[in-house]
Formats: C-alpha cells, structure tokens, sequence
C-alpha cells in the first residue's frame, strides 16, 4: 500500500508523547513493507541525523517551515474565526499546495493518514484532489484536552497561546473527523466519546511499539541510583502538575519512612516551575533534554506517572509497559487503555497516601508486579494493528 503520511509536527526527536506517536506509526508503516510519503512542519531547523533518520523511513518527503513572524501573528488573528491558531500555524499558499500536489501525484498514494487534525487543511485539499480515502488519527478529543492545560497553565505565555489554539477548535474538530473515511483512535474511552457524538466511522487504534523497543531491556540491578524516577515533557501543563502534586503531597509521606528518598526528574524544556521546585529539594536531581534515558532508567527502583488530567493515551505508559521495572500510577496514566489488565502490572494510586503507600511497598519492602505478567499485554500493542486500520479504512 502506497500510504501519504501528514503528520502536524516533525516527529524526531521524540520529546513528548504526541511525537512519539507519529513516529511509531512510521516505523511501523516500514515495518509492514508499505511505501511513505511523508510530509510535516517544523519551526526549528532539523539536524541532519534526526533528517536522515527519517529519510530511512520513507520513499519521500516534505518538510514545510511553519509560518512565523509578526505579519503571520496578524493574520492568525484576523482568520482566527475561521481556523483555530494550531490550524493556521500550517496553512500553505496555492502556489505552495499546487507543487505538493504535483509531487503527490506522482507518487500515487492510495490512502491519507493524518496525524493528528492540525494538518487537516492540506489532507482535505489532497483528499478531493486526488480522491483517495483519508484515516485520521486522533491523539486527544483536542478540544477538551487543551481546554484542561488552559486550566492549568500557569504562566501568561502559556495562557494566551492556549487561549488562541482553543478559539474554534471544538468546530473545526468535529468538521475534519465527519469529514474522514476513519477515524484512529488512541483511546478505548474517547472513542465512545465520538460515538455517542454522531462520530461512527471509527476504530481503536491504540499506541503501537515497533521492535526494537523504544527502551531497550533494561539490565536488573539490585542497587539504585534513585528510589523514585519520573521521565517525560517538563514543560506540559498536566505533566508539571503531576509532579508538583507529588512533590508537595507524596513526597514528604516518603521521606517520613526514608529520609534519603532519592527522586530523578528527567525530560525535555523543564518549565521553571519545575527547576524552581527543584532548587529546594537536594534529593531531586533533574536531567533535562535526555537524549536516551534507558541509562538512567536502568539506574532506577521505581518509575511513575502522576499526572491528574488530560486526554487520550499516556505514551508514557505504554513506555514503561515496555520496560521491566516496577510502575506506580495515577488512574488518569492509564486511561483511555484496559484498566482492568494496567491494574494487573502496576500500581494504581489516586490519593498521597496511596501513592506513597506503594511506592514504600516497593522501594522497603520489594513487594512488586510480576513482570511475566506484561508479555501477553505488549502484544496488544504490536503494529498488527496498525495494519488492520489501513485495511479496514
């Protein structure tokens, strides 16, 4: 199958979540012997490894600069009824879409895949064009997602961006999804969402974990560097309330039965929330901007993920559930994925008290999961599934 790929963001590195999305899918179009055509945006100049990473992926591929400066400001305001500023970020002049478009051609493509809706314009406009079925993968109900960081941004930056990228949003969302051939899901629990919506034309398709895995086996040590390690964006509004919540309430819990409690904040572009945070605790170190954390991980007793909000899958967890080390959770880490099977593998916890309860369980008293548990679950996760949307669209 001859697939055109548009994904809203170039994908490597894989800083967050939402990249990593995008590119597993790539690696396992690959995987799958299909043919790619890959166009994105980017606003930062791409190194020459994460390009030729890529490119290995890939038959061809579109790299389109996002529009940026003062007289795009203006316009993104000026058309901001007509299209969220997310959305406008990516719109491409005729001239521009009309060379896409004759390159495109050329390649033949028998489907779209978009992933996520900001690139919807253009996969549209390709659609009618080349009149071709389109699959959009959904990584949030986006409405509701940003809606929830605009609650609990913090600083006015972070505030008015949100805003902008909220204003339509709602509208323009449901548009392109009644608009698609198939809608890909990420989440068991949105997609009832769309369902019960009027959007029927969908299908879960949850993340997928290409070998080899996006953390290597990691070896077992009996001594750690750090009790406790949390690896992900540090910029994030649910990410950075997740940890101050665990700083400020479970924190202080653990260190009441372990006074050395070693803690690792690892991720990209810490806010200054977080290296604030940081400053007054000496027994949380924070790495920014880690290029492989499978070192560091491999250095830790126990990983978690204690986000309180948001939309979607956690790609975070879907990491961890590829890894062999003892896993403590908010519910919200695992929604959107089988509760009933995460509750096997890991540590569920919604309250301090809990979530610091299981972490002593761990780091005191070895008390854990048992990792043969995990093997059977991965396989959900396997690009099998991937394979089934394309040929179910």
């Amino acid at each position: 199958m001859k697939i055109l790929h548009i994904a809203y963001e170039f994908p490597l590195p894989t800083i967050h979540g939402g990249r990593l999305d995008i590119w597993q899918h790539l690696c396992g179009f690959k995987s799958l012997k299909h043919s790619i055509f890959h166009i994105s945006w980017s606003d930062k100049e791409i190194s020459n490894e994460n390009y030729y990473e890529l490119k290995e992926k890939v038959e061809d591929l579109i790299i389109i600069n996002k529009n940026k400066g003062v007289k795009h400001l203006f316009l993104k305001l000026l058309y901001i009824f007509r299209y969220p500023s997310l959305v406008y970020d990516r719109i491409i002049s005729k001239q521009d879409y009309q060379e896409i478009l004759t390159t495109v051609k050329e390649f033949d493509p028998t489907v779209i895949f978009l992933d996520v809706l900001y690139g919807g314009q253009l996969a549209i406009q390709l659609k009618e064009d080349l009149k071709i079925p389109l699959i959009v993968r959904s990584q949030n109900i986006e409405h509701i997602y940003i809606k929830q960081q605009l609650k609990n941004a913090t600083t006015i930056k972070m505030k008015i961006a949100l805003s902008a990228a909220l204003f339509g949003l709602k509208k323009y969302e449901f548009n392109i999804l009644k608009k698609a051939n198939l809608v890909a899901d990420i989440s068991d629990s949105d997609l009832e969402f769309w369902k019960n919506n009027g959007i029927n034309h969908i299908k879960w398709l949850p993340p997928i974990i290409t070998a080899p895995p996006i953390l290597p086996q990691i070896e077992k040590k009996t001594d750690y560097k750090y009790d406790v390690t949390f690896f992900g964006n540090l910029n994030a509004p649910n990410n950075v309330d997740g940890i101050i919540w665990f700083v400020n309430n479970i924190l202080p819990i653990l260190r009441e039965k372990k006074d050395d409690m070693s803690v690792l904040l690892m991720g990209s572009n810490p806010s200054n929330e977080i290296i604030n945070l940081i400053s007054k605790n000496r027994f949380i170190e924070l790495i920014p901007n880690v290029k492989n954390p499978a070192g560091y991980i491999s250095l830790s007793k126990v990983l978690i993920n204690p986000v309180r909000f948001g939309s979607g899958v956690k790609m975070k967890t879907i990491e961890m559930l590829f890894t062999d080390k003892q896993v403590v959770s908010t519910s919200e880490g695992i929604k959107g994925l089988p509760r009933h099977l995460f509750e096997q593998i890991f540590f569920i916890a919604d309250t301090p008290e809990i979530f610091a309860k299981s972490i002593l369980k761990l780091v005191l008293n070895n008390e854990e999961k048992l990792i043969s548990d995990r093997t059977n679950l991965r396989d959900e996760f396997s690009i099998s599934r991937l394979d089934n949307i394309l040929l179910n669209n």
